[in-house]
């Protein structure tokens, strides 16, 4: 996984093309050993990955497109989960239920990046997938449940908002659905994994205090008002915040506090100057002045998702669409495309 981060941020430039594309239709370009395909209108996904082969770059424009079962071992980029006013480029929506997986290889890996899925999104059987700047607007969850599970190894996700994360153990041994998650500079609005043994870090997370338990929490912000009781679980985090406006219940136990550097406070607005727990698109979670200046993660920045070495930026970097300011006489536009993969 550190293999991958660091060539996440590394890109080289691979393709600039120009495509006459109709006005009102989105459309996807498919990238299979240098040569590149386009298919057009809310199918253009499935025609896309229906055609592609494992190490295939599937490229989106912004609109809305049908969903897909994923099965391959390709990369798909959108436009963004939100809309960039700078270069006014507007998000790419995948519409309806869908589940990923993909073969191990040990060489490809499933790569989605800059996209919207507005239905529910299932993992199957899939080792070392990756998300970058992807919101999840409803379930993240598993595909099977019981005996004949399926199961997800060492995913990543990176600077991606989920609505609800969903692992959780089909054994009195603590097996799960999903093993080895990193979260990085995400935000997790709703946990419903008991104990799992998933890894925060810069990340803000809906999270019961009863079940930090096993899990690695590092330079966070947990949330869960109302809930009373705390963080038993504490040793396995630090330089994180805990907030619970039960009753002034603490959230961290202050016995840990000390030797954790783990902050509690009571309500939202003593650690945020905007979120509160009611999510809206495109929504700030900056801290207040007082905490991002004083309560530092273990690098020296401040906690939660603007800190670390992924500080949270929903901008698609390796995406350019140029889009002419008007179509022509038959409703056509020459879109030129240009996007970056990793070295």
């Amino acid at each position: 996984m550190k293999n991958r981060l660091l060539g996440f941020a590394v890109f080289a430039l691979v393709l600039l093309q120009t495509f006459i594309v109709d006005a009102q239709r989105p459309f996807a370009t498919l990238e299979h050993e240098g040569t590149v395909t386009a298919y057009y209108g809310a199918n253009a996904l499935q025609e896309a990955h229906s055609a592609a082969a494992t190490g295939d770059i599937i490229t989106l424009s912004s609109g809305m497109f049908n969903a897909t079962n994923i099965t391959k071992a390709i990369t798909i980029r959108g436009a963004g989960m939100f809309a960039d006013t700078t270069t006014g480029t507007t998000p790419t929506y995948v519409n309806g239920n869908f589940t990923f997986s993909a073969p191990d290889d040990n060489v490809h890996y499933l790569s989605f990046e800059g996209l919207y899925f507005m239905g529910y999104v299932k993992y199957g059987t899939i080792h070392n997938p990756m998300f970058s700047k992807c919101l999840f607007h409803n379930d993240l969850e598993y595909n099977s449940y019981g005996s004949n599970t399926t199961y997800m190894y060492d995913a990543t996700f990176v600077n991606c908002i989920i609505t609800r994360w969903e692992n959780y153990y089909y054994s009195s041994n603590l097996n799960y659905t999903a093993t080895g998650t990193t979260f990085l500079n995400c935000v997790i609005l709703n946990n419903q994994c008991n104990e799992s043994r998933d890894i925060f870090t810069n990340c803000i997370v809906k999270l019961s205090s009863y079940n930090c338990s096993y899990r690695t929490i590092n330079n966070c912000i947990l949330y869960n008002p109302g809930s009373s009781g705390s963080a038993d679980g504490a040793i396995t985090s630090w330089n994180s915040i805990g907030i619970s406006n039960a009753t002034n219940t603490n959230y961290f136990y202050p016995s840990m506090t000390a030797s954790h550097n783990l902050h509690n406070y009571y309500t939202y607005n003593s650690v945020f100057k905007y979120f509160s727990d009611n999510y809206v698109d495109g929504m700030s979670f900056e801290l207040q002045d007082n905490v991002a200046n004083t309560i530092l993660g273990s690098d020296g920045t401040q906690v939660g998702i603007y800190g670390g070495s992924h500080p949270f930026n929903p901008r698609v970097q390796n995406y350019k669409i140029t889009v002419p300011a008007q179509s022509n006489e038959s409703g056509q536009l020459p879109i030129t495309i240009q996007t970056v993969t990793e070295d």
